[in-house]
């Protein structure tokens, strides 16, 4: 082990925001890391909780994001540090470490995620995490998480389809209109007719997800949608959704005639 304590980008910043007590503690917590000891490390991150405070984390950095607490911000800090001092051997280490987490550990898990060396060798933890149950997990690597931009399409399509079926928001989401595609497009105009054959209401971001990806038998599902909100509360919401989404597709003549005819109304 280096005598010379070890840092990484955006960890001056983290300890410039704590208190001194806590400065210390996260110094002792990264040098019990650099021992190689699992245990220890498994022990400095359950730990965390008592020793950190869980309010909201000051003016957010390139590494910190506004809607972490300064909890989580330690955490991967702590994740980080164990990622280059464990090397190769950091994901029998983290694959352990998550054995005994509970849900808030496993948050600050996917918020790590983009920040460790070759993320795209935990795309099953993201995936896992895009299956459970538990909402603030799925959004912790669905909202506000660049890992997004890792994962491969039929993941991501999944996961647009669930932040709509349990009513999470898809602005959040890393790279929506950059990763739109033909085969999520499909299965959103599915989810728009079956919504609609049962009389129930569909969320205007959806359209956005949809990008420049309809076809022309899409188009008439649109125009009922358009019509189906007149007067209704999200109507305001509704209609230009469809309208950008319609001039996105300016690419099919038949939606560039759709659009007209829909902005008269």
């Amino acid at each position: 082990m280096n005598d010379k304590q070890p840092s990484i980008s955006g960890q001056d910043e983290l300890l410039a925001r704590l208190t001194d007590s806590a400065q210390e503690q996260v110094i002792a917590d990264i040098a019990a890391i650099q021992t190689l000891s699992v245990l220890r490390f498994i022990q400095s991150f359950s730990l965390a909780s008592r020793r950190y405070p869980k309010t909201p984390l000051p003016p957010p950095t390139k590494e910190y994001h506004s809607h972490w607490r300064i909890l989580d911000a330690v955490r991967v800090l702590l994740l980080r540090h164990a990622d280059k001092a464990f090397g190769c051997d950091f994901q029998d280490v983290l694959d352990r470490l998550i054995k005994s987490t509970d849900s808030d550990e496993r948050i600050a898990i996917g918020y790590a995620l983009p920040y460790l060396s070759n993320p795209m060798r935990y795309h099953y933890i993201a995936a896992e995490s895009l299956r459970t149950n538990q909402n603030t997990i799925f959004c912790s690597i669905a909202h506000n998480n660049s890992y997004t931009e890792y994962l491969d399409e039929n993941t991501y399509n999944q996961m647009v389809l669930k932040a709509i079926f349990i009513g999470e928001a898809l602005s959040p989401i890393v790279g929506l209109d950059a990763r739109s595609n033909a085969s999520l497009s499909h299965m959103l105009m599915d989810y728009v007719r079956e919504r609609l054959a049962a009389s129930r209401t569909v969320t205007a971001e959806l359209y956005r997800a949809i990008g420049s990806h309809l076809n022309e038998g899409d188009l008439e599902a649109l125009e009922r949608h358009y019509d189906a909100v007149a007067n209704a509360a999200d109507q305001d919401q509704v209609r230009p959704a469809i309208l950008q989404c319609l001039q996105r597709n300016a690419h099919l003549s038949p939606a560039t005639e759709t659009y007209r005819r829909l902005e008269r109304r």
